[in-house]
């Protein structure tokens, strides 16, 4: 996880990859090293607030096969590199933290996602 966090560090501060790379690795670090997780998601708010087109719901992964015959291109959501659910996950786990930590982002859209992913969590869990 560390490898992936430096990884993820590398990418350009106002590259809207970046947070979505720190958000991939405290979604996976979840499952591993929930007291981690939350420094993860910090340092996932702090990347998200120096890039403005950042919404936290629009990670996609793109391939592109080039051929001497032609391009092809395919794209997919992941899930994993977007807000909802990690911020699902957080608030199952300390729902007043989760809350303190979307108040964090500058922007009305990732606070709005982070928002909204924590109401359907509370939502859920009645």
């Amino acid at each position: 996880m560390e490898e992936a966090a430096t990884t993820a560090r590398r990418i350009g501060g106002n590259d809207a990859d970046r947070t979505r790379a720190l958000i991939g690795v405290a979604t996976q670090m979840f499952d591993i090293d929930r007291a981690r997780v939350w420094e993860a998601l910090l340092e996932a708010v702090k990347a998200a607030n120096s890039v403005s087109e950042f919404t936290g719901e629009d990670a996609q992964i793109v391939a592109r096969l080039q051929t001497g015959g032609g391009t092809s291109t395919s794209s997919s959501s992941a899930n994993d590199f977007d807000l909802p659910g990690i911020f699902s996950s957080v608030a199952r786990e300390d729902l007043y933290r989760s809350i303190e930590l979307a108040k964090g982002f500058n922007s009305d859209a990732p606070r709005a996602t982070a928002t909204l992913a924590i109401a359907k969590a509370v939502r859920d869990r009645l």
